[in-house]
């Protein structure tokens, strides 16, 4: 028998087919239910005469009964609409039990349904949680990594720092001693290759040393005369203090190591550390020079002036520069620096390339004066030959 399915009771297919065979056999009928085709249409014409399973009684036959054929007794008619209920009864109760059957396969069907809903939603469920365990796993796993890196770091610092006394000792002293034994090699055997001079602009080999600052043995090379060696041990000294004062100037004036005298002189005229009194007065007269288009008004405040001195190209040149070509007749000109002062001029005439210049004139103080007061009081070493 089948289960019980929310209160009504489960039949499967086995048990229908049987209980259907029954109820047939005992109204004494055929299960026709799979027949299809032109057979089951005959047999349907046969049994034209049945309505629901029920057979016509031939009381209903068209033709009128004879007036002397005699009744049937009542008793076979009463039983034979008994057979007929009964019929009835066992067909309805085949109907309800396969309208039972269908609702619990739906039933079923509905369950299955269900439970696989759940299925998915716990497999769901369980998928959210390996992905969370996971993720805290590795959360656990960085900050374990993170510690412990931290702490062997504070291991290797704290070594560190217990050695670093001693270890940056040792290195300075390491580095001091092949430094020297460095500057010594290029001093003592004079080496002058490409290797040594490229080395020794990254490590400067000291040449000479003084108080007014060092040479290295790279620049001395570069700036020392042709002549030097027949020099005197005095004029030697002399020379090369004298090359560490003008290597000073090139440094704080931005020019080459070995850049000439006249550009240093130059540079040092318009230096207003060493010529702020010169400056200022030139540059006070060239102002007052804009509204008055005459020098001679002003040659009270000039160190020198000369008026109507004619003078040709080469000599004005030489004396102003290339800045008179660039004056026109009685034009003032700016400032022009010389390497012993600084200039105002004007051409008043201009006689076949003579120049009629003239000229207000400012002395400063001059890279010669500059170098004999350093000369006299400098302190030198040299370690060079």
């Amino acid at each position: 028998m089948g289960k019980n399915l929310d209160g009504i009771k489960k039949i499967n297919s086995e048990e229908i087919k049987k209980n259907r065979k029954i109820v047939l056999s005992y109204i004494g009928e055929k299960d026709t239910k799979l027949t299809k085709g032109p057979k089951a249409a005959g047999r349907a014409g046969r049994v034209s005469n049945k309505v629901d399973g029920i057979k016509l009684n031939k009381n209903f036959d068209s033709k009128p009964k004879s007036q002397n054929e005699p009744e049937k007794p009542a008793p076979a008619k009463s039983e034979e609409a008994k057979k007929q209920q009964e019929k009835l009864k066992l067909k309805k109760k085949l109907r309800e039990e396969e309208r039972a059957a269908e609702e619990n396969r739906r039933l079923e069907e509905i369950k299955r349904e269900q439970e696989v809903t759940r299925i998915n939603q716990e497999i769901k469920l369980a998928k959210l949680a390996a992905a969370a365990e996971r993720k805290i796993k590795r959360r656990k796993a960085l900050e374990l990594f993170r510690k412990r890196l931290i702490d062997k770091l504070s291991e290797v610092f704290s070594a560190i720092k217990r050695n670093f006394f001693y270890g940056t000792l040792y290195l300075i002293v390491f580095l001091i001693i092949g430094y020297v034994i460095f500057c010594l090699l290029v001093l003592r055997f004079k080496i002058n290759d490409n290797i040594a001079l490229k080395m020794a602009r990254i490590l400067p080999v000291p040449a000479i040393v003084a108080d007014q600052g060092i040479m290295n043995y790279y620049d001395f090379q570069t700036m020392k005369s042709d002549n030097y060696n027949n020099l005197s041990s005095a004029d030697k000294k002399n020379h090369l203090a004298k090359l560490v004062i003008l290597k000073n100037l090139s440094e704080k004036y931005d020019l080459p190591v070995n850049s000439s005298e006249e550009a240093l002189a130059m540079a040092f005229v318009a230096d207003e550390n060493y010529n702020q009194i010169g400056l200022s007065r030139i540059k006070k007269i060239s102002q007052l020079l804009k509204n008055v288009n005459d020098l001679e008004q002003f040659k009270k405040y000039a160190d020198e002036y000369s008026d109507a001195v004619y003078y040709n190209s080469d000599e004005a040149t030489k004396k102003f520069g290339q800045a008179v070509f660039n004056l026109s007749l009685n034009q003032i000109s700016d400032i022009i620096f010389a390497n012993n002062g600084y200039y105002i001029i004007q051409i008043v005439d201009n006689n076949n390339g003579q120049l009629d210049i003239k000229y207000l004139f400012v002395g400063a103080k001059t890279l010669d004066q500059y170098v004999n007061e350093r000369l006299a009081k400098i302190k030198i070493f040299i370690l060079a030959n």
